[in-house]
């Protein structure tokens, strides 16, 4: 069987959720015996493909860049905008639809059923954003596996209703909202499977999608490339993210501004340091004057650093599918403090797993329970990486595909 799997951008380095994702599901359509291509868009901060992705597929297809949504004008966002509503009103396909316009501008459709053509591809994997795609390909004969990396119309809900005193961006993410769950009734019906992130979501996509097929896979590491290593005694509270992305900006800033003070009154000595690229200069100045905070900017490897940290933080309110750096903070064992939004759906069980809280109170206090008891430490860092092995390996996820994908019953 031969299968096509698209991909929003260049995968390689693997150090965001997205990339890790797009790996894991290479390897998982070559690990249950079928033949594994890929087709690969560019991005600006990704313009080229790198020659060691071949290594993991049995073929790579550049599908030339993506029309950047930043390049464009305002007129041309609103025109879009309006087209995605009016659609929406009256119950009908739109051209464009939510978090897809850099795709649809560069004709994707038509790309990726070239090349599913000129492959005779049996199946494609196609990352739900662009489900709209599944009409044309379903009707070539293809079965259409949606890569449910977001369930996005709940994506667009958590989005407008945590745009607080921003009124001013409502109006367009109204639109977000409502063209995202048209896209879903018109198009997901056209999917075979679905390969949800989580249990929780899963079931959304049962009732969304009656008729599909609907696994848990994908946004696995291998339990054996990251070793569970010994908690330090001391060590800093530890973020990681890149900070490009507003929801890792806006976790960093409640982190040092609002949470390391109350910490401070409990453990004056308490170190943060936040690890990851992308932070705008001003925010670096910022947050770099607050006592006890190292700036460290883009660390090489990720699990390098959260093993020199007591305890990780991860102050994230408004997060999508499972988050890379949730799952290597629980593989490298370590302690996990997390909002709730950061742990919705994931089953993981507080206060024997993670700490969660959702006000800055809640969470310096469950760091400073952490930070001052070795015992609770140790036991959160152990059962999170039974949780690791558990829900969040590779393994387990292959193990899914074995049992109930279409590519292992073809």
């Amino acid at each position: 069987m031969r299968v096509l799997t698209v991909m929003l951008g260049v995968p390689l380095p693997a150090d965001t959720g997205l990339n890790l994702r797009q790996m894991a599901i290479l390897r998982l359509v070559r690990e249950v015996g079928c033949e594994s291509h890929a087709m690969v868009f560019m991005t600006a901060e990704r313009p080229t493909l790198p020659p060691d992705l071949l290594e993991h597929c049995d073929g790579v297809r550049n599908a030339g860049p993506r029309v950047e949504y930043n390049a464009l004008g305002v007129g041309s966002r609103a025109w879009l905008r309006c087209g995605m509503a009016f659609s929406a009103l009256i119950r009908r396909s739109s051209k464009t639809y939510p978090f897809s316009v850099p795709y649809d501008l560069a004709g994707a459709e038509g790309l990726v059923v070239d090349a599913v053509e000129e492959l005779d591809a049996d199946v494609v994997i196609l990352p739900t954003t662009l489900v709209h795609f599944a009409r044309r390909l379903t009707a070539l004969g293809v079965v259409v596996i949606g890569d449910s990396a977001d369930v996005v119309s709940q994506l667009t809900r958590r989005v407008l209703k945590g745009v607080g005193s921003a009124a001013w961006r409502r109006p367009g993410l109204v639109v977000n909202h409502f063209a995202a769950v048209r896209q879903e009734q018109l198009f997901l019906g056209k999917c075979a499977e679905f390969w949800a992130t989580t249990g929780a979501e899963a079931e959304i996509l049962k009732d969304l999608a009656p008729h599909a097929n609907v696994l848990v896979a994908g946004n696995a590491i291998d339990a054996g490339l990251i070793m569970k290593t010994k908690l330090p005694e001391e060590g800093p509270v530890g973020f990681i993210g890149n900070y490009s992305l507003a929801p890792n900006l806006d976790a960093a800033c409640f982190l040092v501004e609002q949470v390391l003070p109350l910490l401070h009154q409990r453990r004056p000595g308490a170190t943060l340091a936040l690890a990851g690229a992308g932070m705008p200069a001003e925010f670096v100045s910022r947050l770099g004057k607050a006592r006890g905070v190292e700036l460290l900017g883009r660390v090489e490897e990720s699990c390098e650093f959260i093993r020199t940290c007591r305890v990780m933080a991860l102050t994230v309110h408004l997060r999508g599918g499972v988050p890379l750096k949730l799952v290597e903070a629980l593989a490298c064992g370590r302690p996990v403090v997390a909002t709730r939004e950061m742990v919705s759906g994931l089953s993981l069980q507080e206060g024997v797993e993670v700490l969660v809280g959702s006000e800055p109170g809640e969470i310096a206090a469950a760091i400073s329970r952490v930070l001052g008891n070795s015992d609770l430490a140790r036991s959160l860092a152990e059962n999170g990486r039974i949780r690791f092995e558990r829900d969040f390996s590779f393994a387990t996820s292959l193990r899914q595909v074995k049992q109930s994908s279409v590519l292992a019953v073809r």
